[in-house]
């Protein structure tokens, strides 16, 4: 017996196209991930341990540090809000309400955010070599809540 061989109309073949994969970690799915990276033109991804970030002198005299978000599953169909939080000894000593832009990296297979400024209220003395406790609470396009942390030594290239 001869196989039969059965064709799909080409609308149907076209319509299918279209379509995402199943599971695509750039579009809504269940169980939404987060996590804290840093990058000023694209995201980087840090160790969960022994993770550092550079104290960037800002023009206008104070210093910041430059946050990256990564996620998965998340709904980017609009702006996302943040509150991000810096803290030094327990102590906040950095807050940010930033509205943020995911964009899909299809290569990383993750929605990545980048260049966010956290700006901390303490001098860059204070800063270098301490460790600092960062929180990010995120709300996607859907209203999901997510949340990520990361512990990182802070260093001021300009104080060595």
């Amino acid at each position: 017996m001869r196989p039969t061989l059965k064709l799909l109309p080409l609308g149907l073949l076209l319509a299918c196209a279209d379509e995402p994969p199943p599971g695509d970690p750039c579009l809504p799915g269940e169980a939404p991930t987060l996590r804290l990276g840093t990058g000023e033109l694209a995201y980087e991804a840090l160790p969960e341990q022994g993770a550092s970030l550079e104290i960037i002198h800002g023009p206008q005299g104070g210093v910041h540090v430059l946050i990256g978000l990564a996620a998965a599953y998340a709904d980017a169909s609009d702006l996302w809000t943040a509150h991000l939080t810096g803290r030094i000894d327990g102590a906040v000593a950095a807050e940010a309400f930033p509205y943020l832009e995911a964009r899909c990296n299809g290569a990383a297979g993750e929605l990545q955010t980048w260049g966010t400024l956290l700006v901390w209220e303490l001098s860059p003395e204070a800063l270098d070599g301490a460790t600092a406790e960062i929180d990010a609470e995120v709300t996607d396009a859907a209203g999901t809540a997510l949340t990520a942390s990361l512990t990182a030594s802070l260093f001021d290239p300009t104080l060595e």
